[in-house]
């Protein structure tokens, strides 16, 4: 009972001559610091999530494009083009708020500003990360010059120090699959499983879905990989999935490459 008093962290007791209160320095210290240290790791992933998500611009990109702003409402030069003149007139009726309102106005206007300069740059690595014609050149061979300003452009875009998640938002989206090519895969993948009248009866199923449903399908996977990093990584993969119950098939095949 005397450890298990001495363990407790805080306690107060009343008696006569009035309120006795006990605490230990060292416990409290310590629960100090572990909130302290909690919240430097919360700070810590929230600056490098902004860091890595502005990547290849800076996030100290976002404090020029508001100097750049606030020196042309300096000069009383319109950048918004009346934009925020026309939310001012629509939002705001007190004349004491007018003010507040308008530095409100032009800080969002400069943070959408900011987001459109960033995923811009974003799109411009993108579209540089989508050629390989240097993956294909001989070292022996003179470097062309169309890998030269290739390497050079991405060079200067992408200079600043990258992390570990720096080109997430900046890799080329997947190319979807010709429709036709993928129906020719799946039936050759099946053939060892199927005899010949099942094949033919699932030729004629491919040929219906390629003319068929498949063709839609088709554009809207092609419409989804306009819009997502890796399409294919968003649901599950089917090729996986369908590997449950394999061995329990009752048709044996030594052909071990087509179960893969």
């Amino acid at each position: 009972m005397a450890e298990a008093h001495s363990a407790v962290a805080f306690s107060f007791t009343i008696t006569h001559e009035g309120v006795n209160i006990n605490y230990d320095h060292d416990i409290f210290y310590a629960v100090w610091q572990s909130g302290l240290r909690s919240w430097r790791r919360r700070l810590t992933k929230f600056w490098n999530n902004v860091w890595t998500g502005a990547y290849p611009a800076s996030p100290y990109s976002l404090l020029v494009i508001a100097m750049i702003m606030t020196f042309l409402t300096w000069k009383k030069r319109d950048v918004s083009h009346g934009f925020v003149s026309f939310l001012d007139s629509h939002f705001t009726d007190n004349p004491v708020f007018s003010t507040f309102s308008i530095a409100a106005f032009y800080i969002c206007y400069t943070i959408v500003l900011w987001l459109i300069f960033v995923n811009a740059v974003r799109y411009v690595v993108k579209l540089l990360f989508v050629y390989k014609g240097w993956m294909y050149q001989s070292r022996a061979k003179k470097m062309p010059l169309k890998t030269k300003l290739w390497l050079g452009t991405v060079s200067f875009i992408a200079k600043r120090k990258p992390q570990l998640y720096s080109f997430q938002g900046s890799l080329p989206n997947l190319p979807v699959p010709d429709l036709d090519k993928t129906m020719d895969r799946y039936l050759q993948s099946v053939k060892p499983l199927l005899d010949e009248e099942k094949h033919k009866r699932m030729q004629i199923l491919a040929k219906e879905f390629s003319s068929g449903i498949g063709k839609k399908l088709q554009r809207y996977l092609i419409l989804k990989s306009w819009w997502t990093t890796n399409y294919v990584s968003i649901n599950l993969m089917f090729v996986s999935t369908n590997n449950y119950s394999i061995e329990l098939s009752s048709i044996r095949t030594n052909l071990v490459n087509y179960l893969s």
